[in-house]
């Protein structure tokens, strides 16, 4: 056998450093095969190996056997002939190969010149990839096409095709679309998962500026779905907890960044803090726990992933975050002269995550050594020993951001939180950092310090603290007195608002605080109106006891109420954007287009203050000046007659709590406004309260209900006749009845309204769905439907903002109730309102919508034919309910229901046409064309289910559909005039086929 040509020197396949001496071995063992010998151990090797291996190994010879063939030029080419006893694949399959530009060439030599590692051989696929771009490859895109968003490294968002950006600047590679500049989510998600340190920190710091723009407004109906939410479907969080674990300083700088940027928002905590010290007479003040909205669910079984996409902190805090951020704040600050930069946003992630529930909050609290070392390392006990002036002065400084989290989790931890921060001293540092010399020093530094020291006093901490430190307080009151006039900066209002709060702890300082309120509601009286001015005034109001010097000038100062229209929330008319995820809830502070909630530019803190001020004095005369400026009535007027908007909103609260007083202020006095437009904004603001307040809602609740109208025992004609177990509470319903309401409000979410929309039918559906559940029915709750009833007929506008169609789904469940409608008092109320109600609302019932509470409107109506044949006796107005969904512009659905399954309750439909609240025509036309439901209308002709006699109205319907089916030319019709021709009724044949 002739030995196989032996040109070749190096395996084309086998790499390594033993390549070589293999290949040999591999070359002297074919040298010793015969032909068939080869050809026997090739097929042999092909039946072991995949059909995607076997071409993976021929693609790879090929490709760089091309590549050698490319870089010499053999001598004799008819020497270079393989061997033709032995199949060579890469020879059957070899295409002419390209010689290698002059670039690859001298970047082979300097290669071999220089012996750079893994550049011995060139692969020619992979120079692929150092081909210059060819532009008109970028395929174009119609204006309103979507296309994949791609970010320039500083987290904008890149146009699809931008010439102006060169190819050097590092935003152009060989993806998806090497034409376009930028990189995509999922391309920046892989990069940050690179071997390489230096692609992962621009990955992460890219990824945390695009959230940043994104929690701005930049991308709000840009890009869907939203970065925060793409990123959050792609387990953001599991990755960037997972890069907190790098030791390397870099890559852990830019997962905090991250981290930061997807959980924390600064404009929102700054919002929260200009609301920090408002209280309200009713209700409190409340900070919001942002927890997601999870059904009842075992979070224990769930893995890491699924738990991220329904709550992102209990995730991470799984993930034992809190520990591992506890260990970086403690060994690597430890390391710096002065708290690194990241550091601040270490401490954000935490305050974010104190913020999601009082539970967790407490496990912030608790976990080991972390509030020591955020108090060792940033909140020194001597003031020589804190970061430079010019730091401090910032609110991003480590100091200002770690007494920001103390206080976080003191308002959400409670008691415990503030006994644990007392025992590491932090009393020592507060009173180290809000001395004369650190005011001056540190604007934000002393506000912060103030605002912890005020709300650990709220929590039980111990009033020496105050009192130990009298004269240095009483020091800067002076200072504060002499020198600080409401005209000037809003932090320094700030600083002076601290200021008063702690000191409103101690006794001896009720007289300056006093001065402070007169010289300061005196200057407010010729002054602009600003946030910080009126919040200084209304902090100090609420923190004496006396407040006769308390000065009214300002109520003439016709700049007072000027902005209350272009400042307020439920008139803005603007929409909360929909840019984060379900398992990440924010408070919404910043709208669509970056736009920051209005309410925050205004001053209803002030207006809500002493609006509830003046009612709890009864001061009279100022209530009735402040509802009759024009200014506020012109805001009443359009909050009457206009729809309201961001009423979920948290910030909306300061608004509602003014709304309320003016309603409780508006009983007490005349004003230029007729009642009904103070009735109705309480209308509206009942079911807007957040669930948090249920004391306001109680409140506005027994001011709704206090109408002189309400006179159930004249409208029910019949109370006397209801034998009443417990006289004398039944007779306290009659006299309030917002008590039978009360019961139905509770403590809930800051999110959800207090009551829903429909709170007026809360009684009966709580008596139906006990008498479903129990089978139990009380004279209490007949006499509460009597009341509901009696609500229906005295106070229609109560139900102006409901839906005709969730109106009705409520009113049927009377009907549901056994027979109950029989009830006396009952029928003489359901009489005076059913016909009404579908007289005027007929045409606008919509039994396909959604309707909240209904799973399925045809199962409700299928109950409710049920419900008739079983309890109705003939009713005209259950008749009439029953009537109303199978009208000609209803589903045929509701039809079917009626004239087949439940064809036995037709007879006792006793109706006459003309005792209809509304035209016969709505069940007449258009006719009818479903077959079936034209054989249901015949076969109960035929059997006389329906006649004239005894249901004359449901005989109509059936007849007029019937002949005007009959008389049509298809072959149905013709086909049923043949078989009517059979019925013995030869008077009903006569009919039905219009002989007479």
């Amino acid at each position: 056998a002739t030995a196989p040509n032996t040109e070749e020197s190096k395996s084309l396949l086998v790499e390594g450093p033993l390549s070589s001496e293999i290949h040999k071995e591999n070359l002297e063992k074919l040298n010793r095969m015969t032909q068939e010998e080869i050809l026997q151990e090739k097929a042999h090797l092909e039946s072991l190996l995949s059909p995607e291996l076997i071409e993976f190994i021929k693609a790879k010879k090929s490709a760089s056997q091309k590549f050698r063939n490319s870089l010499k030029t053999p001598v004799n080419p008819s020497a270079s002939n393989p061997d033709p006893r032995i199949p060579s694949p890469a020879v059957d399959e070899i295409q002419e190969a390209v010689s290698p530009s002059p670039e690859v060439s001298n970047l082979l030599e300097e290669a071999s010149t220089h012996q750079w590692l893994n550049m011995s051989t060139l692969e020619s696929p992979k120079l692929e990839w150092m081909k210059d771009l060819e532009p008109d490859k970028c395929p174009q895109v119609s204006e309103n096409e979507p296309y994949t968003a791609r970010f320039s490294f500083e987290g904008e968002l890149l146009p699809y095709n931008d010439p102006s950006i060169s190819m050097d600047r590092g935003l152009h590679h060989h993806g998806e679309d090497p034409s376009r500049p930028g990189y995509s989510i999922p391309e920046l998600l892989q990069l940050s998962r690179s071997s390489q340190q230096q692609q992962r920190c621009v990955a992460l710091t890219t990824i945390s500026k695009i959230l940043d723009k994104t929690r701005n407004g930049w991308y709000d109906k840009a890009l869907e779905p939203a970065p925060l939410i793409a990123l959050n479907s792609k387990n953001i969080l599991l990755l960037l907890r997972f890069s907190l674990d790098d030791s390397a300083v870099a890559v852990l700088t830019a997962s905090l960044q991250a981290l930061r940027s997807f959980l924390y928002s600064e404009t929102e905590e700054f919002c929260l803090d200009r609301c920090f010290s408002w209280r309200c007479e009713v209700g409190g003040y409340l900070v919001p726990e942002m927890l997601p909205k999870v059904d009842e669910v075992d979070m224990s079984s769930l893995k890491d992933h699924e738990l991220a996409q329904i709550d992102c902190v209990s995730a991470a805090v799984r993930s034992q975050i809190l520990v591992r951020l506890s260990y970086i704040l403690g060994f690597y600050t430890r390391k710096e002269k002065s708290p690194p930069e990241w550091s601040v946003a270490a401490l954000e992630i935490l305050t974010r995550i104190s913020r999601h529930s009082r539970i967790i909050a407490l496990n912030v609290a608790s976990t080991p050594n972390l509030l020591s070392i955020i108090m060792k390392h940033f909140l020194p006990l001597e003031e020589d020993a804190l970061p430079s002036r010019e730091s401090l002065n910032s609110l991003t400084s480590p100091t200002v951001k770690a007494l920001h989290l103390f206080r976080v989790l003191v308002e959400y931890g409670g008691r415990p939180v503030a006994d644990r921060l007392q025992q590491l001293k932090i009393v020592d540092r507060l009173l180290c950092y809000t001395t004369q010399k650190s005011r001056m020093a540190s604007l934000w530094l002393s506000i912060e310090s103030f605002r912890l020291w005020k709300t650990l006093l709220d929590n039980g901490l111990p009033l020496e603290t105050v009192n130990g430190n009298a004269y240095d307080l009483a020091c800067q009151l002076r200072y504060v007195f002499s020198n600080h006039d409401i005209s000037g900066s809003e932090l320094s209002s700030e600083l002076a608002a601290g200021l008063v709060g702690v000191s409103s702890y101690g006794e001896e300082f009720e007289p300056i605080l006093i001065m402070l309120l007169e010289k300061w509601s005196t200057q407010l009286g010729t002054s602009n109106i600003t946030w910080g001015n009126t919040k200084l005034i209304a902090t100090t109001l609420a923190c004496v006891k006396d407040s006769s010097s308390f000065k009214l000038d300002w109520i003439n100062n016709p700049k007072i109420f000027r902005d209350i229209i272009s400042s307020s929330n439920v008139l803005s008319g603007l929409q909360a954007a929909s840019r984060d995820p379900e398992a990440l809830p924010s408070l919404s502070a910043v709208l669509e287009e970056g736009k920051v909630v209005p309410v925050l530019s205004s001053c209803f803190h002030f207006y809500s203050t002493v609006i509830n001020h003046f009612s709890k004095h009864c001061m009279l005369d100022e209530l009735k000046a402040i509802l009759n400026n024009p200014d506020v009535m012109e805001y009443l007027k359009r909050a009457n007659s206009c729809s309201w908007s961001l009423v979920n909103n948290w910030f909306t609260r300061l608004e509602l709590y003014f709304l309320a007083g003016v309603v409780e202020a508006s009983q007490n006095v005349s004003t230029e406004l007729p009642p009904e437009v103070y009735r109705r904004i309480a209308i509206k603001l009942l079911p807007a309260i957040p669930g948090d307040c249920p004391e306001l809602a109680k409140s506005v609740l027994k001011m709704l209900l206090s109408d002189n109208r309400l006179n159930i025992a004249g409208l029910s004609q019949g109370m006397t006749s209801l034998k009443l177990e417990d006289t004398g509470k039944n007779s306290c319903l009659l006299d309030n009845v917002s008590v039978i309401y009360d019961e139905f409000i509770s403590p809930g979410s800051w999110n959800q309204p207090v009551l829903p929309r429909d709170w007026v039918y809360l009684p009966l559906v709580a008596s139906y769905t006990r008498h479903k559940e129990e089978s139990k029915w009380t004279e209490e709750d007949t006499l509460r439907i009597v009341i509901l009833l009696t609500l229906e007929v005295t106070l229609p506008e109560l139900f102006v903002d409901l839906s005709p169609t969730l109106r009705f789904s409520r009113l049927v469940l009377i009907y549901l109730c056994d027979t109950l409608h029989l009830d006396e008092n009952v029928k003489i109320l359901l009489q005076k309102m059913i016909p009404k109600f579908l007289k005027e609302f007929h045409k606008c019932l919509n039994f396909s919508s959604d309707i909240p509470g209904v799973n399925s409107f045809p199962d409700l109506f299928t109950a409710l034919c049920e419900g008739f044949c079983a309890n109705s006796y003939g009713d005209d107005g259950f008749a009439m309910v029953l009537m109303a969904p199978i009208a000609q512009r209803h589903d045929k659905y509701y039809r079917k229901i009626l004239w087949s399954e439940h064809a036995g309750a037709l007879r006792y439909i006793r109706l006459r046409p003309e005792a209809l609240p509304f035209p016969v025509d709505e069940y007449l036309f258009p006719e009818e064309e479903d077959c079936s439901l034209i054989e249901g209308y015949i076969t109960a002709l035929v059997r006389g289910t329906v006649k004239k006699e005894f249901s004359p109205l449901m005989y109509l319907i059936a007849l007029q559909h019937s002949v005007a089916f009959l008389q049509g030319e298809s072959d149905l019709s013709r086909k049923m005039r043949e078989r009517i021709h059979l019925v013995n009724d030869k008077e009903l044949v006569e009919k039905l086929l219009g002989e007479t």
